[in-house]
């Protein structure tokens, strides 16, 4: 079983995750690792797709910003930071993501 425990600050920002692994047969959670999240101020296009949530920062896409970095701290203590770099359009929404030396590219089509 999973917990998920959300803080949230602002609202419109997952500041932290926490994620409780393995009940035992007491119902007392064995491990608890936590994601940590750092943004920018462009608009992210998945902001409120709950069906996205899980995204790749286990929680960033609820975000009103984009994760330009994601902490992850395990049970053991090992921390783990991925970052992100963005490219925007003239609207505020990004057009790139790089994470890791990949590169995704974003198109939107929209009407006026």
């Amino acid at each position: 079983m999973v917990e998920l425990l959300v803080a949230v600050q602002p609202l419109e920002s997952v500041t932290k995750v926490n994620i409780k692994y393995d009940e035992d047969v007491n119902g007392e959670y064995e491990e608890e690792s936590t994601i940590e999240y750092e943004y920018d101020s462009g608009k992210n296009p998945d902001k409120g797709s709950p069906e996205l949530w899980l995204n790749a920062y286990g929680g960033a896409s609820w975000s009103e910003n984009n994760a330009t970095k994601a902490i992850f701290t395990s049970s053991s203590g090992s921390v783990t930071e991925t970052e992100t770099t963005y490219e925007y359009n003239e609207y505020g929404y990004p057009i790139s993501e790089t994470t890791h030396g990949k590169t995704t590219v974003y198109e939107y089509d929209c009407k006026e």
